[in-house]
């Protein structure tokens, strides 16, 4: 819905002969094009029997010279299926995170999501609640779930941030959470930071280490908030960390922080998470002072 779409009459053709010709027999067939021309989708009508999904896939991509990928299969009822196909992104992801709470409290404050947005976007993102213990949860978990909600509506990513904040903002209590979300493509790389009241954060490459800075006030404090947006370009084996400010506050100076990365040869993003966990414990001598969570992402061509 909401989207103009192009129809592609020759590729229905050229796909349906392809696939008669092959003895995979679908009822009906569907080319469309969205708002970008690359974005290709394919739904076919088939039998409630058919399972021939991993040749259809195959007959499909030779046809297209994309690799697809089957997106969703729906009984539709009266012995119908729809079959949806779509591009296959060129990069896929794999996290790590790691997290220590404040005084060891069986509560965090802090709350993280690592979620995919439809076939071809990830997102991860921490809720810092003000404070620790249940009322900084209560606020950093409902923050961070009506953002899940709203991503995964594809609604845009200021709309979001604004309808949250107003929703923090009128609640009776004192309700402050700082949010730090990053939303990769993976179809070409490309990366938002988001950033409202929430530390630096880094993206770990294999020319050295970029600081990615937060300077804005945390949600819920004032009416209109302006978060702090940075895009980055990331490539096949490239590394993202985004962390509470117990980890920053630990560390002290982002300069610090990024020579500890660099210093780091860890390619699994778990590994990378539990040692940068490690060292901010090592330095909190008197033990954590506040919630401690950190978050990575590694992206590698498919």
């Amino acid at each position: 819905t909401n989207k103009k779409l192009a129809f592609d009459r020759n590729s229905e053709k050229k796909i349906l002969s392809a696939l008669n010709e092959n003895g995979v027999f679908v009822r009906e067939i569907l080319c469309f094009y969205g708002a970008d021309k690359g974005d290709l989708t394919i739904q076919l009508l088939t039998g409630e029997d058919f399972c021939e999904d991993k040749k259809l896939v195959k007959i499909i991509s030779a046809c297209t010279g994309k690799k697809m990928l089957l997106s969703e299969k729906t009984n539709i009822g009266n012995g119908a299926v729809t079959s949806i196909l779509k591009p296959a992104p060129k990069y896929d992801a794999v996290f790590g995170v790691a997290g220590k709470t404040k005084d060891d409290s069986p509560v965090s404050g802090d709350t993280h999501s690592l979620i995919r947005l439809g076939e071809d976007k990830f997102m991860i993102a921490i809720s810092d609640g003000m404070g620790s213990g249940e009322a900084a949860k209560s606020v950093s978990d409902s923050a961070i779930s009506l953002i899940e909600s709203f991503y995964k509506a594809g609604l845009e990513s200021g709309l979001i941030l604004d309808t949250v904040n107003k929703l923090l903002s009128i609640n009776s209590e004192d309700t402050f959470s700082a949010i730090d979300i990053c939303v990769v493509n993976l179809k070409d790389g490309s990366a938002d930071f988001i950033k409202i009241g929430a530390p630096y954060g880094f993206v770990i490459k294999a020319d050295g280490v970029k600081i990615v800075e937060g300077n804005s006030l945390p949600l819920g404090i004032l009416e209109d908030i302006k978060p702090q947006i940075t895009r980055d370009c990331l490539a096949s084996g490239d590394m993202l960390l985004i962390c509470s400010d117990g980890i920053t506050g630990a560390f002290g100076s982002s300069a610090d922080f990024a020579e500890f990365l660099q210093m780091r040869t860890a390619k699994n993003p778990q590994t990378l998470a539990d040692e940068v966990l490690a060292e901010a414990v090592k330095l909190s001598k008197s033990g954590p002072d506040d919630d401690m969570t950190v978050v990575t992402l590694r992206i590698f061509g498919k």
